[in-house]
């Protein structure tokens, strides 16, 4: 809830084109058909929503993870990026090379 307050974000649902994110049920939407995301993956996802149009780096994203599993492996982040976009569509998150990883206002 703090970070939604700190994010702008009030409601518990997030429509970013064709995706629908209801975050108090952890349910994902794709066209209006469930996607089917791993903790992790959500994780990710809600992480890249807080902070849309704002490029997050590998290394923050990392750390988010510190608390699910100490044990990060080297591309871990690549493989959830990979596998949201396999799921949600190849352009919900962009790649900003040297920087990191943005999902934009509209995708």
């Amino acid at each position: 809830a703090v970070l939604r307050r700190i994010s702008g974000e009030v409601s518990d649902l997030i429509l970013i084109g064709n995706v629908s994110i209801n975050k108090a049920s952890k349910r994902v939407l794709l066209d209006q058909v469930e996607v089917e995301l791993t903790h992790k993956e959500f994780h990710l996802l809600e992480l890249l929503t807080l902070n849309r149009g704002r490029v997050i780096s590998r290394e923050n994203i990392e750390n988010s993870f510190y608390t699910y599993d100490a044990d990060i492996s080297s591309n871990v982040v690549q493989v959830y990026i990979h596998n949201l976009r396999r799921k949600l569509g190849k352009n919900i998150v962009r790649t900003v090379q040297g920087f990191g990883y943005v999902m934009d206002e509209q995708h």
